[in-house]
C-alpha cells in the first residue's frame, strides 16, 4: 500500500475488539442471552434495514433461514436503544453490547462484511455468511469477503443468488463442521499487541515525547 512520501508503514495482524479470553463460555453465554444452550443458533448482524421491512438483506436473509434452516435459531441482537420494529415469528431478539462476549452462544453468522465483524467472525471461528455493503466508500466490503472465501474461511452473500446457495451450505451441519475446522486451524490473531508495541517503539525513539506535557506529566 502506497502510504505517502516520507511515511513508513508497519503491517501487523488484524485487530480484533473482543479476545477470546473474554469470551463467556457457551452455558453461561446462553444464560445471559435467555437462550436455549441445546438449540443451534444463528446470529443475523446485518445494517441497511428492519428485520421486519420485506426489502431488507436482513428480512431476505432471516426468510431463507426459515426456508432451509430447519433445526436452526434465528437470533438477532439489537440495542436497548433501537427501535428494531415488529419481531416476527420465529426470530429471537436479545440486547447485548458487545455482542462477541456471547460469541459461543451461536453456531454460526450472517453478518455484514466489515472489518471488525469479518476479523471477529475468524477470530471466534464462527462459521459466518459475509454480505458485502458495496456501497461504502472507503471500505472494500466486497474485496475482503471474497479474499477470504478463497481461502474456504466464510460463504459470501453478494446478491440474491448467491445469499441463498451461502445460506443452504450454512445449513447443512457437515459443512458448518467443516467450516468450522478451517477456522480453528487459523492462527490467532496477535494485532492489537502488535500495534501497541509498533506504537510505543516509535514514541520512545521520536524526539518531541522529551518535551511533551500531559495530565500527568512528561511523558516517560
Amino acid at each position: 500500500m502506497d502510504t505517502g512520501k516520507g511515511i513508513t508503514p508497519h503491517y501487523v495482524d488484524p485487530i480484533v475488539m473482543t479476545e477470546p479470553h473474554e469470551v463467556a463460555a457457551r452455558q453461561e453465554a446462553c444464560a445471559a442471552l435467555g437462550l436455549d444452550p441445546d438449540d443451534t443458533h444463528v446470529l443475523i448482524s446485518l445494517g441497511g434495514g428492519s428485520i421486519s421491512e420485506p426489502d431488507s438483506i436482513a428480512y431476505e436473509a432471516f426468510g431463507l433461514l426459515r426456508e432451509f434452516g430447519g433445526q436452526l435459531t434465528p437470533v438477532q441482537v439489537v440495542s436497548p436503544l433501537a427501535e428494531a420494529g415488529e419481531c416476527p415469528p420465529g426470530l429471537i431478539r436479545v440486547s447485548a453490547y458487545p455482542v462477541m462476549r456471547y460469541a459461543r452462544a451461536f453456531d454460526a453468522m450472517i453478518t455484514a462484511a466489515g472489518y471488525n465483524s469479518v476479523q471477529e467472525a475468524v477470530s471466534m471461528r464462527l462459521p459466518s455468511i459475509l454480505v458485502p455493503n458495496v456501497k461504502t466508500i472507503t471500505d472494500d466490503q466486497s474485496r475482503r469477503a471474497h479474499l477470504l472465501a478463497e481461502q474456504a474461511l466464510c460463504w459470501v452473500g453478494g446478491n440474491a443468488s448467491d445469499l441463498r446457495e451461502a445460506v443452504r451450505s450454512l445449513a447443512d451441519e457437515d459443512q458448518r463442521h467443516l467450516m468450522r475446522e478451517r477456522l480453528e486451524a487459523v492462527r490467532q490473531s496477535t494485532g492489537a499487541s502488535d500495534a501497541a508495541a509498533v506504537i510505543d517503539e516509535i514514541l520512545r525513539h521520536s524526539r518531541w515525547p522529551g518535551s511533551a506535557t500531559t495530565l500527568r506529566g512528561k511523558y516517560r
